[in-house]
């Protein structure tokens, strides 16, 4: 059985109808989803007039993202306050794990839409360009109506594709707490899980890992090949 995980952003808890359509329809097709539930509405991330502070949820994001890999993350676009919506949390989790897959939902549709692209009439072509250079390059894979956002998270998650990009970062996760001692120095005395988010972030660091680990695998399978020889 496959295991799954992802992310549910909303200010309604979430829990039961994960449960009941998301991760018991998969459970019949072997795959094992858990998911973590962030409650917008929850007083950590609220200031006295009960406004989302966004510094507060991105630092519980943060943590929440750290050392693990993420299949996908769900968020609602209306977060019960007027200053603060998906898109704003969509941001913060472009600056955390710039790659995730995201899906955002709402119960108002084409309010998003207008408020993603704003009044397409006044805007010109490369304006509106811009605006969905924009959206894309925040990973966002689905917009869905709120009732739509589980058969969203299933279609994700039943894709069996894998990339290469993802699948070293989920392998060093196998041995999460091993320290790591030898070949890029910046990560000496690093945890494997630890270097792992790195990869995900995109750091400038963590691609310089990849390329010098690919460049000492290869190194190490010519030097087999004239061994054996």
């Amino acid at each position: 059985m496959s295991n799954k995980l992802c992310i549910i952003i909303d200010d309604v808890n979430q829990k039961r109808v994960f449960e009941s359509m998301v991760a018991k329809p998969l459970k019949r097709e072997g795959i094992h989803v858990d998911a973590i539930f962030v409650n917008t509405t929850d007083a950590e991330f609220l200031d006295n007039d009960q406004n989302i502070i966004l510094e507060k949820l991105k630092i519980r994001l943060t943590e929440v993202f750290r050392n693990k890999h993420i299949d996908v993350v769900a968020t609602d676009f209306d977060l019960s306050d007027d200053n603060v919506c998906g898109i704003n949390v969509v941001e913060l989790i472009y600056q955390i794990r710039p790659k995730v897959p995201v899906i955002l939902y709402s119960g108002k549709l084409g309010s998003v839409l207008k408020h993603l692209l704003g009044d397409h009439t006044q805007k010109t072509s490369d304006e509106l360009v811009k605006s969905i250079k924009k959206l894309i390059r925040y990973n966002i894979v689905d917009y869905v109506e709120r009732d739509g956002y589980p058969p969203s998270i299933i279609k994700i998650l039943k894709d069996n594709q894998i990339y290469i990009s993802s699948l070293l970062p989920q392998k060093l996760r196998e041995y999460s707490t091993l320290e790591f001692k030898s070949c890029y120095p910046f990560f000496a005395g690093r945890t494997l899980g630890s270097i792992a988010d790195e990869i995900e972030s995109h750091t400038p660091q963590g691609r310089e890992f990849q390329e010098q680990l690919y460049e000492q695998v290869i190194a190490y399978m010519i030097a087999i090949n004239n061994y054996e020889e």
